[in-house]
């Protein structure tokens, strides 16, 4: 029977401490580089994923679309709801900046209208174009 310890304390060359890896077994390299393999139903552990329209509406808002956003954001919404995919934000903020560009048109063209038909009647009154 051999002794656990040396007389200094350390353990003989070739034995296993709790301070130390164990060795591997027979046969086994001491480094793999492969990874296990996953557990079965790990499938199913991935993130939903985002929902294209989502994406869509939100580039065509930054782009300055004003009707595409706001139909492929109302779309996205109800698809995102049905499916649990992800993009809910992205699909409001494709439909805010296509609500944003509409709006804005509509102004512009109200203000394009009351400068030329006012300015015309302004003009007309004050005998500048006559």
């Amino acid at each position: 029977m051999s002794a656990p310890f040396t007389n200094d304390g350390s353990r003989p060359a070739g034995q296993w401490s709790p301070t130390t890896a164990p060795p591997p077994p027979p046969g086994a390299a001491a480094w793999s580089a492969q990874a296990p393999p996953p557990p079965p139903g790990a499938a199913a552990l991935r993130p939903p994923r985002t929902n294209g329209l989502a994406i869509a509406s939100l580039v065509l808002g930054i782009l300055g679309f004003g009707l595409l956003p706001v139909i492929f954001g109302h779309i996205a919404l109800g698809q995102i709801r049905r499916n649990g995919e992800q993009g809910r934000g992205m699909a409001i903020a494709g439909l805010v900046l296509g609500w944003l560009v509409l709006a804005s048109t509509v102004v512009a063209i109200v203000l394009v209208v009351l400068a030329v038909g006012g300015g015309l009647t302004i003009a007309g009154l004050s005998g500048a174009f006559s």
